[in-house]
């Protein structure tokens, strides 16, 4: 059987090849904005926004990957507040600022281990932060206390299913590269 890797924005095409396998951590290379008419802009739970809902943006492949997993979570019985968008595309500028304030808060030599001092998976729109029903913090990583959490134990477990890849060091954090 022949695998690609599926370029930023691809749609994966559904038929012979079967469901998209994680095919690691988005590259550094591919590591680039897509541009802002390549993004879909919707609310928390991957619906288009209305009033006053915050806004996330993904690629289209990436919001139909995680509308999926968070339907099978749901079907699963878990609270509507998880499995929830708290971060998705971030552009240079803001991921610059959230550098910066790592730095600030965790120190030069450990900020790199929470927010990227270069070039984010965020920055593609095919990374996603999730609420699993704890902050998204290291103090809450480095304790381990997602360890133990259902909705962190479901989502190591089924993630793959639908092409996401974990960061060990940030168990909210989720992005999807997939090859078939």
């Amino acid at each position: 059987m022949q695998h690609h890797t599926l370029a930023p924005g691809d749609k994966p095409a559904l038929g012979t090849l079967g469901p998209p396998r994680p095919a690691g951590r988005i590259p550094i290379n591919d590591r680039v904005d897509p541009g802002p008419s390549a993004l879909v802009s919707v609310n928390e739970r991957g619906e288009p926004p209305l009033g006053k809902d915050r806004v996330f943006q993904l690629t289209p492949a990436t919001l139909d990957a995680f509308r999926a997993l968070r339907a099978r979570a749901m079907a699963t019985g878990f609270r509507e507040s998880l499995f929830v968008l708290t971060s998705a595309y971030r552009g240079a500028a803001y991921q610059a600022s959230l550098a910066a304030g790592a730095v600030t808060k965790y120190g030069k030599g450990q900020a790199a281990t929470w927010v990227a001092q270069g070039r984010s998976e965020h920055i593609t729109g095919r990374a996603i932060d999730l609420n699993l029903g704890i902050a998204n913090t290291g103090e809450n990583a480095i304790a381990g206390k997602f360890n133990s959490m259902a909705a962190y134990i479901w989502l190591k477990k089924n993630a793959g299913d639908f092409g996401f890849n974990p960061y060990s060091t940030e168990p909210w954090h989720w992005s999807y590269n997939v090859k078939r």
